[in-house]
């Protein structure tokens, strides 16, 4: 009976030849080490980005006429957000306020002036450096102008004198007649 080795053509004692992995080389290992710390320390933390105000694709900044925003953010699980506010887009250091610190997800911000401010967010990961800040969110604060507040207290005050004088002329009138039986 023939060999089963014999049948596909090869020679019953055939060595086969074992591949070896030719010799690392030092700069090889070192290059090899420095990419595998690299990889293994902490990355920055992930970055932190606004949900609220949703704007729509057109829009380059939220718009309120109240002095108040109810800003929303997400990031990594079990971080701590930190929010800036600025009036200008570039936040420099004296013009820049941090308005929230914590583990919140949102804030809401009130009492805002007329005129632009700009908000950014980052998270602060427990072990891990601080994110990236967010693109700046703008908030546009426009108030009722002035002149329309004046025409409206105005109209206001004639509507009121004028209800009052009536109640004070019906009044006066029914104070003459007698009374009916």
């Amino acid at each position: 009976m023939p060999s089963p080795n014999a049948k596909q053509g090869k020679a019953p004692n055939q060595i086969h030849r074992i591949i070896h992995p030719p010799n690392l080389h030092l700069p090889v290992v070192v290059c090899a080490f420095i990419l595998g710390a690299t990889l293994m320390t902490p990355c920055a933390g992930e970055s932190a980005r606004f949900t609220a105000p949703e704007l729509p694709p057109e829009a380059t900044y939220f718009s309120t006429n109240e002095g108040v925003v109810n800003l929303a953010w997400e990031g990594p699980d079990k971080a701590t957000f930190e929010l800036q506010q600025s009036p200008d887009p570039e936040f420099p250091g004296d013009d820049t306020r941090t308005r929230y610190q914590g583990t919140d997800p949102g804030s809401v911000v009130t009492g805002l002036p007329a005129g632009s401010h700009y908000f950014r967010i980052r998270s602060v990961p427990a072990d891990a450096p601080p994110g990236e800040w967010s693109a700046p969110l703008e908030v546009r604060v426009e108030f009722i102008a002035t002149r329309w507040v004046i025409l409206l207290l105005i109209s206001g005050a004639i509507v009121f004198l004028a209800t009052l004088a009536a109640i004070l002329r019906g009044h006066l009138r029914s104070r003459h007649e007698p009374l009916e039986p």
